[in-house]
């Protein structure tokens, strides 16, 4: 899978992180253990990502 990403935003996701975007390149997509996220949202927040979409 080839990803795109701004420089920018890789180099501030280091910062933040500690994680490259690149890191993506090496993820095991296939074994992965992926769970549903149950906690409860922020109100504010999810008024914000209804309004964006």
């Amino acid at each position: 899978m080839n990803y795109e990403f701004d420089q920018t935003k890789d180099e501030s996701n280091i910062d933040k992180q500690g994680l490259s975007l690149t890191d993506a390149d090496d993820f095991e997509w296939e074994t992965a253990v992926v769970r549903e996220d149950t906690r409860k949202a922020n109100p504010r927040e999810v008024k914000r990502y209804v309004s964006e979409n």
